[in-house]
Formats: structure tokens, C-alpha cells, sequence
């Protein structure tokens, strides 16, 4: 696994976020994010700082509302 798959592990853990959720705001299937976070495959580098920006928006809502800052 990768620094990549362990952060956002970490993060869905954190924040509670279903993979589905997830991967319908970020519009991938669940598939890929479970491939992201346990088989060390990146987003590819055309898409992944579009991917990144979804995803720190949604961890960060996520962790707003949870008042978990």
C-alpha cells in the first residue's frame, strides 16, 4: 500500500463516509476508491488533482459538521 491509500483510508475512517457516498460525490465507482485505499493503485495523473480537490472538500464538510476539527 501507498502514502496515498493509507491517507485516504484513514480519512473515510475518520469522517465516517461510506465508500458509496463517496464515490458518487467524487463520480467513481466504489471500486476504484477501495482500489485507491488497498491495492496501491493512484487516481491517474490527468484526473488526480481534480479527484484530490473533491475529496479534501468532502473530508473537510464531512469533518465541519462532525465538529471533529
Amino acid at each position: 500500500m501507498n502514502a496515498y491509500g493509507t491517507l485516504l483510508k484513514k480519512l473515510i475512517r475518520f469522517t465516517n463516509i461510506k465508500l458509496t457516498n463517496l464515490a458518487e460525490i467524487v463520480g467513481y465507482d466504489t471500486s476504484y476508491i477501495s482500489k485507491w485505499c488497498n491495492k496501491g493503485i493512484l487516481p491517474t495523473t490527468r484526473t488526480i488533482s481534480v479527484i484530490n480537490r473533491k475529496l479534501s472538500k468532502v473530508f473537510a464538510n464531512e469533518i465541519v459538521m462532525q465538529d471533529r476539527v
